[in-house]
């Protein structure tokens, strides 16, 4: 799907856009953690690592799901769903749900909707998937964005819930 006013292309990332993937996951980090810039480059070169085990392990077995958005060939956003699978209720018999991670845009693309379109693109396949609900944890600056999608405020983080939305 193409952002026509910013020719930014959002797509489902595949086990070839591992190293898009790992470039904007730890910018995220660094970003939201300013400590981890001055770990031992030991601890975050293992930390990189266990990531691209995790990702690529997950794509391969469908344990989650990575949409990337692109400016031209550079990866300018990103966003993942992690399955979680609990027991059915009766208002949710699936037992399907899911856990909004890594929801990153690059500081240069901010502020123009891109973030908003990552997270429809991949609620819209957690609807096909019969996902009935998925929660997040959001920093300060992702909570208005998360409202304005209709994500409610919960104890710890914010929850969408997606039955009905077929």
């Amino acid at each position: 799907m193409a952002n026509k006013e910013s020719n930014i292309i959002i797509c489902r990332a595949t086990a070839y856009d591992i190293e898009d993937i790992l470039k904007l996951r730890m910018e995220l980090v660094k970003e939201i953690n300013q400590g981890f810039k001055e770990q031992e480059l030991s601890k975050i070169a293992e930390f990189e690592e266990k990531t691209r085990e995790y990702f690529l392990h997950a794509i391969e077995n469908e344990e989650q799901i990575t949409y990337l958005a692109f400016s031209g060939d550079k990866a300018v956003a990103c966003c993942s769903l992690c399955f979680v699978n609990v027991m059915p209720t009766v208002d949710h018999l699936s037992g399907k749900r899911g856990h909004l991670m890594n929801v990153y845009t690059k500081k240069e693309y901010r502020r123009k909707h891109i973030g908003y379109q990552i997270v429809d693109a991949i609620v819209r396949e957690a609807v096909q998937l019969r996902i009935t609900h998925i929660t997040l944890d959001a920093t300060k600056e992702g909570e208005g964005l998360y409202r304005l999608y209709g994500f409610k405020p919960m104890t710890e983080g914010m929850e969408l819930c997606l039955t009905g939305r077929e």
